[in-house]
């Protein structure tokens, strides 16, 4: 009787890491690094020189990695998009000062040449509108003389555009007068109650009378030259 030998197959290693050899070899890599980069540490790159890359809007290989826009300025052709951002390695119209016509700045938030992007970059006595990147005489207070506060519809300095401002600045003009923009005592009537029950806002000014009505006891008269109550206006109001 013959006997029977068992054979017993042992199971593989694993496989080791990939070696020198092997990552220089092109089926290590794959879509989308379907390149071999031997340069430096053995790496699988999107692509090692320009005609590797194909999509439209990115035909230049930087640094044997990656398809790009641009690598260089001169990549650029585009009319307004002349300038290849060394970030992004995409066409813009400017990524610094220097990218920009003169008296233009870069704002590296768009990459659009603007009038400003800071204050600094505006004139003395002007401030930077950062919504329209245009220099302009205030956007904020800050950008006024004392008294004065910023318009920001018109971007001007001007008095008030609120009672509040008036109030803070001097409470003997409390109320903003929104046609001149200035400080002023009263716009109505309603405004002049502590005065006095019959006071009237005349010219932005309270006054005590406008008639012989608003007056009464011992001045019962208006002077309508001062607008104040008096004792009597021709010698006929004196009947005594």
């Amino acid at each position: 009787m013959v006997a029977t030998v068992q054979v017993v197959k042992a199971e593989a290693p694993p496989p080791a890491a990939p070696t020198r050899a092997d990552v220089l070899s092109l089926e290590q890599c794959g879509t989308p690094t379907p390149y071999c980069n031997t340069t430096a540490t053995p790496t699988c790159t999107e692509c090692l020189q320009d005609s590797h890359c194909t999509a439209t809007g990115k035909n230049k290989c930087l640094n044997k990695t990656s398809c790009v826009a641009c690598v260089s300025s001169s990549d650029c052709g585009t009319p307004g998009l002349t300038a290849c951002d060394p970030a992004s390695h995409s066409c813009v119209e400017c990524f610094d000062d220097s990218t920009c016509p003169a008296m233009s700045h870069c704002n590296t938030t768009t990459n659009k040449c603007v009038e400003c992007a800071s204050d600094a970059q505006c004139g003395a006595g002007k401030q930077c509108d950062l919504t329209t990147n245009k220099c302009v005489t205030c956007v904020n207070d800050a950008g006024c003389m004392a008294g004065q506060h910023c318009n920001p519809a018109t971007h001007s300095c001007v008095g008030c555009i609120s009672d509040a401002q008036c109030l803070a600045d001097n409470p003997l003009t409390p109320k903003c007068n929104l046609a001149t923009l200035s400080c002023v005592q009263c716009n109505m009537k309603s405004d002049c109650t502590g005065f006095g029950a019959n006071y009237q806002c005349v010219n932005n000014a309270c006054v005590q009378c406008t008639m012989d009505a608003h007056c009464g006891g011992t001045t019962p008269f208006c002077n309508a030259a001062t607008n104040t109550c008096v004792g009597c206006l021709t010698n006929l109001n004196c009947t005594t």
